[in-house]
């Protein structure tokens, strides 16, 4: 397997700019993100225990310390009754002077990768992919992942997590590539296209069905898929310190910027 080199470019990188510039728009357009001073407050009263739609999106923090961070965290995200704090940083440099005042403060850190696809489309994948599937049919596969995670234990926290998954972002054209088995969904993934630009987002494959191939096939398809489109620009977004990296950097996607998403999450009852 093709191994991501390390990502270490910062948002001036102007292919991690309009990636950047994608996801911003994409979360205006659903009416769920409002300007602030250094960025964005991205909020759902809907789902509020959705944590990764509940954040304070921060393009430039100047020289703004993680103590008022955290102050401003809790100040605008304390009236909409959020149990949680998320504080996302998009400019590397920022988010590493920052993660010890934040660490400091309780909170952890997710490093994402931004990977731009670049070069020819992916050979087709030898297994049956749907590149036009009804989302109907992924609400079963959707539930059962979500049932099997952490936060699925919590009832109203999986309902919350799953009618966003299958919420249609507002002013971008999806589609659903999907296998399936004995005509259930196994794994999935969804493409979002805006324009002349693209995003892979939400793969998955159920646990019975891993070790198999399938994560890679539908990444594939969902490639080929937007590629066909003619998009001049496709993206995603993978864990920094997890293999789904290196398998997307296998399928023609490099890392070209870092995020960092700074948490905390609510004590366990």
């Amino acid at each position: 397997m093709t191994m991501a080199p390390p990502t270490t470019s910062s948002r001036r990188d102007p292919a991690y700019a309009r990636a950047l510039d994608f996801e911003r728009a994409m979360r205006i357009a659903s009416g769920l993100a409002w300007p602030i001073p250094r960025g964005l407050l991205i909020a759902d009263p809907a789902h509020p225990l959705v944590w990764d739609v509940n954040t304070l999106w921060l393009d430039d923090v100047g020289d703004a310390t993680a103590d008022e961070l955290v102050a401003e965290a809790a100040r605008l995200q304390a009236p909409a009754g959020l149990a949680h704090r998320s504080v996302l940083v998009v400019d590397e440099h920022d988010w590493t002077r920052l993660s010890p005042g934040f660490s400091a403060a309780g909170y952890m850190v997710q490093v994402n990768a931004v990977m731009v696809h670049r070069g020819a489309a992916p050979p087709a994948p030898a297994e049956e992919v749907d590149t036009d599937a009804d989302p109907a049919a992924v609400r079963p596969a959707a539930t059962a992942y979500i049932a099997a995670e952490p936060f699925g234990a919590d009832a109203d926290a999986a309902a919350q997590v799953l009618s966003h998954v299958l919420r249609r972002p507002g002013g971008v054209e999806e589609r659903w590539c999907t296998i399936s088995r004995d005509g259930a969904v196994v794994a999935y993934a969804r493409l979002w296209q805006a324009g002349d630009a693209a995003q892979v987002e939400d793969v998955v494959v159920l646990e019975p069905w891993r070790r198999q191939g399938l994560g890679r096939a539908v990444v594939a398809a969902a490639t080929r898929a937007a590629l066909a489109a003619s998009p001049d620009f496709l993206f995603i977004v993978a864990d920094d310190d997890d293999w789904p990296k290196d398998l997307y950097a296998s399928l023609g996607y490099e890392p070209v910027g870092r995020l960092a998403i700074f948490r905390q999450v609510p004590p366990a009852d």
